[in-house]
């Protein structure tokens, strides 16, 4: 009796790009981290495209919008022209690690910044994070970089924001007491990247994270379907 022989067929990986045609500037590849994300695109049913190709790329990855001077800019522009969905590399990493096509709007990461430098309001802010955990943590942590403050592990009277899932805990009290910090929400940091420009930290105030969180929910829940 014959015994079948095991297939050495690699596995191929969800076909959520599946339809996707993303195109990105080639100096953007030098790194082995890009080099990885691009094969898992191919993986997972995507197509990278060498050249622009207006009829067919659906999806333009860039480091930065573009501003004048930059080498992301010509690019852009013609994107924009073409009416593209413009995507930061972190989108694109969070659907492969999601293993889905994630909505764009949902977090202002996966929409390249205006530039790798920060806002310049944002240098004098030093932001600690509590209540927020793993990919989420992360995530903050991302944006308070993207936007040129400088991320606090500890709360000390450098720190110039609190950023809180709950009004409760250790460093919310203190911050409560002492109100040498802005107590804000996520939301605080989210629209100063979404608008890059520093916001006032008043309206964001009111509300914890998670209540920001318990808001967003009930509004998404009376959409039928958003992707």
């Amino acid at each position: 009796m014959s015994v079948p022989m095991p297939s050495i067929q690699a596995e191929e990986g969800d076909p959520f790009f599946e339809g996707f045609v993303f195109h990105y500037d080639k100096d953007d590849a030098d790194s082995a981290l890009l080099s990885d994300v691009v094969n898992k695109v191919l993986h997972h049913g995507g197509v990278v495209c060498p050249r622009y190709d207006a009829a067919s790329v659906t999806h333009v990855v860039l480091k930065t919008l573009g501003q004048p001077g930059t080498p992301d800019e010509e690019l852009y522009q013609l994107a924009r022209k073409d009416q593209k969905r413009i995507v930061s590399w972190a989108w694109v990493e969070a659907c492969v690690k999601a293993r889905e096509v994630l909505i764009i709007d949902d977090n202002p990461l996966y929409v390249p910044p205006p530039t790798l430098h920060g806002h310049p309001d944002m240098r004098e802010v030093r932001v600690c994070v509590t209540g927020y955990t793993g990919e989420r943590r992360t995530s903050l942590i991302n944006m308070v970089q993207t936007l040129g403050a400088e991320y606090m592990r500890a709360l000390d009277r450098k720190s110039t924001h609190l950023v809180c899932f709950e009004f409760e805990g250790a460093k919310w009290a203190k911050a409560n007491q002492t109100q040498s910090q802005r107590i804000v929400s996520h939301k605080w940091l989210e629209e100063c990247l979404r608008q890059w420009k520093r916001l006032p930290e008043g309206p964001f105030s009111t509300r914890s994270g998670k209540e920001e969180d318990e808001l967003a929910a009930a509004a998404e829940a009376e959409i039928p379907d958003r992707k």
